[in-house]
């Protein structure tokens, strides 16, 4: 896996990230038959209620919009989570799951949830982005 390729974003690699709880519960949801953006709004959805102490009471949406921008400040902003990025870079195998480890455990605080509750969210948007590059998943 290379992160400037970001080769992440494979889809069967990504949701193998996933706990087996997590897996069975998106699949429930209708994976095999919704968007993975749509999947990961009826996570937050049926979770959010333990958050909305945490900003989302102007709307779930809003909630999932921060998420997405998070996750892009940090993989496209080299000036965003640099503590966070140095300790990913600092291993030379980059695993899909230490990716996603460091990036929940980065963006949860910002965005006022735990990265336990956020995992599921954030694969399900990069699984949504497909197969690119750096160059054009940050324009």
């Amino acid at each position: 896996m290379s992160y400037n390729n970001l080769e992440i974003f494979n889809e069967e690699e990504l949701f193998n990230t996933l706990e087996d709880y997590q897996k069975e519960i998106i699949n429930e949801i209708g994976y095999s038959e919704k968007d993975s953006e749509e999947i990961a709004e009826i996570w937050l959805n049926a979770s959010t209620s333990n958050t909305v102490a945490f900003g989302t009471r102007t709307g779930k949406k809003i909630f999932y919009e921060n998420i997405k921008k998070e996750v892009i400040r940090f993989i496209c902003d080299e000036n965003s989570y640099v503590n966070e990025r140095q300790k990913l870079f600092s291993k030379s195998d980059i695993t899909h799951a230490f990716f996603i480890n460091i990036l929940t455990t980065a963006i949860a605080p910002v965005v006022g949830t735990s990265a336990t509750f956020l995992t599921p969210v954030i694969v399900l948007f990069l699984i949504s982005v497909g197969n690119v590059t750096k160059n054009a998943f940050c324009l």
